[in-house]
């Protein structure tokens, strides 16, 4: 570990205060431990899922426009060329 980072202290102590308030940890906590899974059983919560992923680098300000992103399945339901891997459309 780098001993000159700045934010070592600040995210050792948040990550400690964390843990201590969960039962399953015994001094740190660094992600979220509860998962909320939804089914996907219509078009429209598959849409709204898709739409929610793709537009995470946009919110992120990594790019201007969901299609942009590299690591994005946007650019194929947009209809352009297929990117880094082979997507499978689901209609």
């Amino acid at each position: 570990m780098n001993s000159q980072e700045s934010r070592k202290d600040f995210l050792l102590w948040h990550f400690s205060k964390a843990g201590k308030f969960n039962p399953n940890n015994k001094s740190f906590q660094v992600w979220q431990q509860h998962s909320h899974p939804i089914e996907l059983n219509t078009n429209n919560k598959l849409l709204r899922c898709l739409n929610y992923i793709h537009y995470n680098p946009v919110e992120a300000g990594i790019v201007l426009s969901p299609e942009e992103y590299l690591y994005s399945s946007a650019a194929n339901y947009a209809g352009l060329p297929d990117r880094l891997i082979d997507v499978i459309l689901v209609e």
